[in-house]
């Protein structure tokens, strides 16, 4: 019987761990050439501000389909300002072969309010260069105060598809060549 308890304490332990960290894209299908935005922000079933305080150091460790896109830039919403002193940086580890993305706030502000129950936690960019399943992978995320707050997850995949660039029919085209031929065709001159 304890063992049952055990088992099931840690499924429901590790179910909330997982639900702190949502990983989301702004759309499902991509062309080759899109922007692929990867969001990543923590929710909470109460407010941040009884939980993080507003100086805290987070990281994500992640791989991505590199063979169907390539790693852009990261950036931070209008949350994070001077006051709140962010300091985002994203490297690449070649020997585990996975990237990290930490995120440290030092500043006098929060960049959440005393209701927010969601944190932007910044927004990861790809640039879509093949046809196919881009997949983006959370092996590890934790998230941290010097208070004592900890929160980690681990195993988060989300995917979405790279489809072909929308082309126009060949009958399209030939109707458009055909009309465009037609603009510039000159009167011939008769002789008499």
């Amino acid at each position: 019987m304890k063992n049952v308890m055990l088992t099931f304490c840690l499924l429901v332990s590790s179910f909330n761990s997982v639900a702190g960290l949502i990983v989301s894209s702004d759309a499902d299908n991509y062309a080759i050439g899109d922007t692929i935005n990867i969001n990543l922000s923590l929710e909470k079933n109460e407010p941040i501000s009884n939980l993080l305080d507003k100086n805290f150091d987070m990281a994500t460790y992640f791989m991505f389909s590199d063979n169907k896109g390539t790693f852009d830039s990261a950036y931070l919403s209008g949350l994070y300002t001077t006051d709140v002193d962010a300091d985002p940086i994203v490297s690449f580890d070649s020997l585990f072969k996975e990237w990290t993305y930490s995120l440290s706030t030092y500043g006098s502000q929060a960049p959440f309010s005393l209701t927010d129950m969601v944190l932007d936690l910044g927004t990861l960019s790809f640039v879509a260069t093949e046809i196919g399943r881009f997949d983006f992978n959370v092996s590890y995320f934790f998230i941290s105060d010097s208070p004592g707050y900890f929160d980690q997850a681990f195993d988060i995949q989300h995917s979405v598809q790279i489809v072909a660039n929308e082309v126009p029919e060949p009958a399209s085209i030939a109707l458009f060549a055909f009309a465009f031929s037609a603009l510039y065709r000159k009167p011939k001159k008769h002789s008499f």
